[in-house]
């Protein structure tokens, strides 16, 4: 009632107690304007709401960042703190929608909303996060055929990510997080990149089945995009790891000293047996063997050349059994060379000479002469692995000499010499020709002669009336008796 009194005596003139109520009634008039403003000017989340609060978009794929307003009578746009907003704007009364179809690495920025309310400039912004994880990792075991003990090698990686300047790599044994992550390598490819990250783990005689597990954080701020992981299980064998055989390869001059080595891990008492691939169980007599704890060395003070070759290192632990192999080249300088042919031959035969050795590397052979003469052009050389053949057709009397052949590599050169004696016929001189037909002819004329004067000497005595030969056998011949004649 005192109040109403009050009240009504306002008209008249105002007692101490309508002072006070006047009073209060204005300092809570006032106080409720300053509540009104200073939320317009200092509680800007009243004023403008933008959804999604926290934008995460993948690259390629759309978004709409929404903006809108409580405040009558206003209009909220969208802008970019750098440039001209991407994609497009849409704006209705209270709200305004950027939409991007496509969204690229280069869209990730702050986007501002701004509006005006009661004559009042208000903003807010959000910042837009683009990443870009369209795979998950590859995880693979590097070492093949892994066994208890053995140091294995993982391998993850990732392909077209983005961001890439907080990529980060975590490896998990099951669900425990192995401790000491190494940093991945990342390559760049124009906005995007690839990153690998290995991760080796001693293996135990405990350990049997085994899960790794590699997680790509892209440190992203939300955790619904920030990775992605990928598993491997791997399942050990007992017996031997960690093989090995040294030098796997090696070249080396005869004469000089060559070791081999070879070993392997395993909680056995290991054997290990040295042989040459090519001379059955056992390796060559001038070698000799030293047994370490989980390797053997096989090693010779000198090489021969009949060392090269392949040499076999067999492991066996009783569980498993394996073998490494080391191939072993010896160089050495001609040896067993040897020249065939040479000697006599006669005029317009052919001559073969064959020169051939041993030699690694290969040696290169050649041909030459000692004594001038001869034509080389008229030389057929054929040459075949550590063997040269000289052929000489229609040979030539000049083609006589010493002929010469030289073996030679980088580690030595041997010459051969052989011989050529070239036989031909020696042409008779004209007086020579000439007496010996007249000593033929002197011999017929004189024989001629003599039978002529011993048929004019028969004839004269025969024109002087001395009987002849005849004549006297037949006068010494007594006469005939007369003989009768019978009668009829």
């Amino acid at each position: 009632m005192k109040m109403g009194c009050s009240f009504l005596q306002i008209t008249g003139i105002p007692n101490e107690q309508d002072k006070m109520w006047t009073r209060i009634s204005f300092l809570i008039f006032t106080f409720s304007v300053l509540i009104r403003d200073s939320v317009l000017v200092t509680g800007r989340e009243e004023v403008l709401h933008i959804s999604p609060t926290v934008p995460v978009v993948s690259v390629g794929a759309a978004v709409e960042l929404v903006c809108h307003t409580q405040c009558p009578n206003s209009q909220p746009n969208w802008e970019k703190t750098i440039d001209s907003a991407p994609g497009k704007i849409t704006s209705y009364p209270l709200k305004t929608v950027l939409r991007i179809d496509k969204v690229l690495e280069s869209y990730e920025n702050d986007y501002k909303c701004t509006t005006k309310c009661r004559g009042k400039f208000y903003s807010k912004d959000v910042y837009l996060a683009v990443y870009s994880f369209p795979h998950n990792p590859s995880v693979e075991l590097t070492s093949p055929n892994p066994v208890a003990g053995q140091t294995v090698t993982l391998r993850c990686s990732g392909q077209n990510l983005y961001p890439c300047h907080k990529v980060k790599v975590y490896w998990y044994r099951s669900h425990e997080l192995l401790p000491d992550p190494e940093e991945p390598a990342v390559t760049m490819n124009d906005h995007l990149c690839n990153t690998v990250s290995h991760r080796n783990y001693t293996t135990t005689s405990k350990d049997r089945d085994l899960t790794f597990t590699c997680e790509i954080h892209l440190g992203l701020a939300t955790a619904g995009f920030q990775s992605k992981n990928s598993s491997v299980e791997i399942h050990l064998n007992t017996g031997l790891y960690d093989v090995w055989i040294e030098p796997v390869q090696t070249v080396e001059h005869a004469g000089r000293p060559l070791s081999l080595s070879c070993g392997a891990g395993s909680s056995n008492v290991l054997t290990i047996t040295w042989r040459k691939a090519d001379s059955g169980s056992m390796a060559p007599s001038h070698w000799n063997i030293s047994q370490g704890t989980r390797y053997s060395t096989l090693y010779t003070e000198k090489l021969e050349a009949g060392d090269r070759g392949v040499y076999i290192c067999e492991i066996s632990d009783g569980e498993s059994h394996t073998q490494r192999q080391s191939s072993v080249e010896v160089w050495y300088g001609p040896r067993d060379v040897s020249i065939e042919g040479g000697g006599s031959a006669r005029e317009s035969e052919t001559l073969v000479l064959t020169c051939q050795g041993d030699a690694n590397p290969e040696a290169n052979i050649t041909w030459g002469r000692r004594e001038a003469g001869g034509e080389q052009l008229r030389w057929n050389i054929s040459e075949s692995r550590g063997k040269s053949e000289l052929r000489i057709d229609s040979l030539r009397p000049n083609d006589h000499g010493l002929y010469e052949c030289v073996v030679e590599n980088p580690l030595g050169t041997v010459r051969l010499e052989a011989r050529l004696n070239v036989e031909f016929p020696v042409k008779p001189d004209l007086e020579d020709v000439i007496l010996g037909l007249c000593v033929p002819l002197v011999s017929l004329l004189g024989i001629g002669v003599l039978i002529y004067l011993i048929r004019k000497r028969l004839f004269k005595d025969l024109t002087q009336g001395k009987p002849s030969m005849s004549e006297d056998r037949s006068s010494k011949v007594p006469p005939s008796a007369p003989t009768q004649s019978t009668p009829c």
